[in-house]
């Protein structure tokens, strides 16, 4: 697991948007080469490689240091160094690097906690395209009386989920939905597209609150759709989401959005069952299925 969040780590260092590209074939190879050690797990020789690039000004290569500095890979592990090679990142445009010093301050790590500091530089990696950055910065302004922040809210949201963050999806799905209210009009219409795009992404507590709002539906803007709600319900059921899979069971037991199978909603009921939901217990005995 840890190789594992090592190798996406460096890879948010690699995909943030960059300042300045060197475009020379001879630097490009050369770069390339610490990246092959990095992927063949030659963790020593990737952070001396990398580390050749940093002191060029290399703004990726300044936040793949720090992030081996931050593990201890290839190298004694060094909080300081982590955070100064980080800084230098960040200062020279890498959102990744500017999203780390942003949580570095948020959670009072190395340095003194400050949500100015915090603010300062998540607010400059969302802009920057930082996705995880834009849903904290959405999360900031979300629950504030203020129409300028809730604005704010609405826009950091929207960017990362267009980003392909999909908690940001279903957070501005249920501003939407829920409130606060904006001077936006069609708000179950809005909440829908953005539950769909969250579930789009593979979540299954995404899916079937997407589910869950084709059918029964409450909107008069939106019309009933058992369809749809039994299509994203199986996704969800599928992924082992235990209420996706009691209602995929009555959906199959009342031939609601599916044709009628008692065979499959025994399936799905007995496989809520087993993760304990007794109300497939419940349910199993009032379609005659035990």
């Amino acid at each position: 697991m840890k190789l594992v969040v090592l190798c996406l780590a460096v890879l948010l260092c690699m995909s943030a948007p960059t300042m300045a590209i060197n475009s020379a074939i001879a630097t490009e190879y050369a770069y390339s080469q610490c990246v092959e050690m990095h992927n063949s797990e030659n963790y020593e020789d990737a952070f001396n490689c990398f580390m050749k690039f940093a002191e060029k000004g290399n703004e990726k290569a300044q936040c793949i240091v720090a992030i081996y500095y931050e593990g201890g890979f290839g190298v004694r592990k060094d909080e300081k160094a982590a955070y100064d090679w980080y800084l230098k990142s960040a200062n020279n445009g890498n959102s990744e690097a500017q999203f780390s010093i942003g949580m570095y301050y948020n959670d009072g790590i190395y340095v003194q906690n400050s949500a100015r500091e915090a603010d300062l530089w998540l607010e400059k990696a969302a802009n920057n395209g930082h996705k995880t950055a834009q849903y904290f910065m959405g999360m900031k302004y979300q629950y504030s009386t203020e129409q300028d922040d809730i604005s704010r809210a609405i826009m950091f949201f929207t960017s990362a989920c267009n980003n392909g963050e999909a908690d940001a999806c279903m957070e501005l799905g249920e501003m939407y939905e829920l409130g606060p209210l904006t001077p936006e009009k069609n708000y179950p219409l809005k909440a829908l597209d953005c539950y769909l795009k969250a579930a789009k992404l593979g979540n299954p507590t995404h899916q079937y609150k997407l589910a869950k709002m084709y059918y029964p539906s409450i909107w008069e803007d939106i019309p009933d759709n058992p369809v749809q709600c039994a299509k994203w319900m199986l996704k969800a059921a599928q992924q082992g989401h235990s209420d996706a899979q009691l209602q995929m069971g009555i959906l199959y037991a009342s031939g609601v959005g599916v044709n009628k199978d008692l065979d499959s909603a025994k399936y799905w009921l007995r496989r809520a069952l087993e993760q304990g939901n007794s109300e497939a217990s419940k349910a199993l005995s009032t379609y005659g299925l035990k």
